[in-house]
């Protein structure tokens, strides 16, 4: 009488699409096997890993905060490198400067070391806080210069545009602040010349014809002022 495994060899051979799907079956499950004890392994080499140093929790803890330690170390001394070796004074002189409200001071202190490689979060916030605090006050000063009101201006749009707006808006005003406190020169026009320390004259004398168009300002003092076409050609003045 044929044996078992005669008879299943038999079936299968006769029906190859069940002895595919078997086939099939087992390498699965041969698979599935293979990857469980790979997964065991692994898990057992991470565990004896741990446990190789011999640490307790609180030695480990310990041991890793010593070492997050070591890398604040290594960065205060990026940031001392690009110092020149002084962040630790530029940090003092700071402080220093803070506290006396002079924020000029304050901003000039740090910002050798504010692009450093490495620089903490709150280097770079101390330095902006001071630049942006004296860039402010420069610009609302009465008793600025308007060019140094101006240039302030033009600062904090280009670095701190969010907050630029009202200070862009005052531009017009402290413009023809500064034409008047400035002289005149040649190729002036008459506007500008107005606009300008000098003013307006206190009489002008005009000459017009064909194609011509001259004027004399009259000023105090025997100072004279020559325009064609509105353009300032030449000046007389008393030394």
């Amino acid at each position: 009488m044929p044996g078992k495994a005669y008879l299943i060899g038999n079936y299968l051979g006769k029906n190859p699409i069940v002895a595919i799907i078997i086939t099939a079956i087992i390498v699965i499950l041969l698979l599935f096997s293979s990857m469980e004890t790979s997964i065991n392994i692994s898990a057992t080499s991470k565990k004896e890993e741990l446990n190789a140093s011999g640490l307790t929790k609180q030695e480990q803890d310990k041991l890793n905060a010593q070492l997050e330690k070591n890398k604040a170390s290594v960065a205060i001394a990026v940031i001392d490198t690009a110092c020149g070796g002084a962040f630790a004074k530029r940090w003092a002189d700071h402080e220093k400067a803070i506290r006396a409200k002079n924020f000029r001071e304050a901003a000039e202190a740090l910002k050798p070391c504010v692009d450093a490689t490495g620089s903490p979060k709150n280097f770079k916030t101390a330095f902006i806080s001071a630049d942006k605090e004296n860039l402010t006050r420069l610009a609302n000063s009465k008793g600025a210069k308007p060019d140094e009101r101006i240039e302030a201006i033009y600062s904090i749009n280009q670095k701190y545009p969010d907050i630029s707006k009202p200070y862009m808006q005052m531009l017009g005003a402290l413009e023809k602040q500064k034409k008047k406190s400035e002289g005149i020169s040649l190729g002036m026009t008459t506007q500008d010349v107005v606009d300008s320390s000098w003013g307006r004259p206190e009489r002008i004398n005009r000459t017009t014809g064909y194609n011509v168009n001259r004027q004399q300002w009259v000023y105090g003092n025997g100072n004279y002022l020559y325009f064609e076409h509105d353009i300032l050609t030449s000046m007389q003045t008393r030394e």
